[in-house]
């Protein structure tokens, strides 16, 4: 399936999470995290879409092509999210169905601000 990048830069925000992103950092100490969407004016989109990724790779290869590598990585990062939801949050496997049944921009956007709301309970 083919992810439109410039959709999901549109509807998503620029939630921040130091937890999730502390969690990632555990779970893959030896790599740099990078943000799916990349950022706007120095200002980095959603903490919630990051995939960990040597950074050379991300310079040399990620960097001058960002549509074409949103599209390999970004269901790799909602499945990091999910596995943080799950493990981390305790959050349900009916409602993340409930709130994700596909990776639709706006279904993602609910489960992030999920994400977000039983971080910050």
């Amino acid at each position: 399936m083919e992810y439109d990048f410039t959709q999901y830069r549109t509807v998503l925000g620029f939630q921040k999470s130091k937890k999730y992103l502390k969690w990632m950092k555990e779970q893959f100490p030896h790599d740099d995290l990078h943000h799916c969407l990349g950022s706007v004016f120095n200002r980095k989109f959603t903490d919630y879409l990051i995939v960990p990724i040597n950074h050379k790779h991300h310079l040399d290869n990620v960097e001058p092509h960002k549509a074409y590598w949103f599209n390999w990585y970004f269901a790799q990062s909602v499945r990091y999210l999910l596995q943080y939801a799950r493990r981390e949050l305790k959050i349900d496997a009916y409602k993340i169905a409930e709130l994700l049944p596909n990776y639709e921009p706006e279904n993602v956007k609910a489960f992030i601000e999920a994400v977000y709301q039983k971080e910050n309970e």
